[in-house]
């Protein structure tokens, strides 16, 4: 055989090897983009409950950052809770900080029914008939993730996420908080490195899944700045935090999709009504949101937002 051949066989060999499904052409391609220019509705993603604040629900990656006792867990515990009872979605749950379970799942009730489960501040009292309902109405659409281990890694949370997804139609992964995984990082590998690892992990999760995963991380310390506060005067105050403010890299600012802070002014004189602005700081997708300042009212007696609401739905 000739040295022609001999490389026109290696050179057939090596394309015999490339994975197919390692790339698309535009052919490939070609029907789904019609699909979606047929259906845009596709690309709408579903309603958050405030028709105020302007985000919707995809199979995407958010990050929710702020100050501690701002309210962030609070206010996706509201979207979840929110997304169950409008869009029948499912979540699988990791939230070690929400220990034990129990009250974790007493402030989903609350939320759920706009109830006190001792009927403190004012508020109306939870029944035992609302427990059983809302426990019966989440059996088959809430999942709280609780491994075990002192080797705690994404890798596993993934693992058992992907099984509910594909076991119990799971549709939205809650990580809250990242903090929690972050001692788990090698001594040889940066935390710059670690951070874009995760976020990758989570990017290939998504990609393959088609689900959304929010994500919680918190901050470094936060230093008061002098600024004009609410009520006109100067003074000093916790400005609102932003991706670069989290501990570790500038990647928990380029990984995302989206990206919202939860921020509240805790001084009774300039809150008075006690509300919370929900900051979209970053949208990957113009069909997602807008970026903004969205301002929501805390209901402490019942822990839910209020808002201008979809369809009626919503809290007292």
């Amino acid at each position: 055989m000739s040295i022609e051949a001999i490389k026109e066989v290696l050179e057939q060999e090596d394309m015999r090897c490339v994975d197919s499904d390692s790339f698309k052409t535009t052919a490939n391609m070609l029907s789904g983009v019609k699909h979606l220019f047929e259906n845009p509705e596709l690309d709408e993603g579903d309603a958050l409950l405030w028709k105020d604040v302007d985000l919707c629900l995809k199979p995407e990656m958010y990050l929710v950052t702020g100050i501690p006792s701002s309210g962030k867990s609070t206010w996706l515990d509201n979207v979840m809770m929110n997304s169950i009872k409008m869009h029948k979605y499912k979540w699988a749950v990791f939230s070690p900080e929400s220990h034990p379970l129990e009250l974790h799942m007493k402030q989903l009730i609350e939320i759920g029914t706009s109830t006190n489960f001792t009927g403190d501040y004012y508020g109306v009292k939870t029944t035992e008939e609302q427990i059983d309902k809302v426990m019966n109405f989440l059996a088959d659409k809430l999942f709280m993730m609780t491994p075990t281990g002192d080797d705690l890694k994404i890798e596993k949370i993934l693992e058992l996420s992907g099984f509910l997804v594909e076991e119990y139609g799971v549709n939205n992964i809650l990580i809250d908080p990242y903090n929690e995984f972050s001692h788990t990082r090698s001594t040889h590998m940066s935390e710059t490195e670690y951070v874009s690892q995760f976020m990758g992990d989570i990017r290939r999760f998504i990609n393959k899944y088609k689900v959304g995963v929010w994500i919680v991380a918190h901050p470094t310390k936060m230093r008061k700045i002098e600024m004009v506060l609410s009520d006109g005067s100067r003074g000093e105050d916790y400005p609102v935090p932003t991706a670069y403010d989290i501990a570790g890299s500038a990647n928990f600012f380029n990984k995302p999709d989206n990206i919202i802070t939860v921020h509240r002014d805790k001084d009774p004189v300039r809150n008075p009504d006690n509300e919370v602005t929900i900051n979209v700081q970053k949208v990957r997708r113009k069909t997602t949101g807008t970026l903004g300042s969205y301002p929501l009212r805390f209901n402490y007696k019942y822990g839910t937002y209020e808002g201008r609401t979809h369809g009626g739905v919503g809290q007292k």
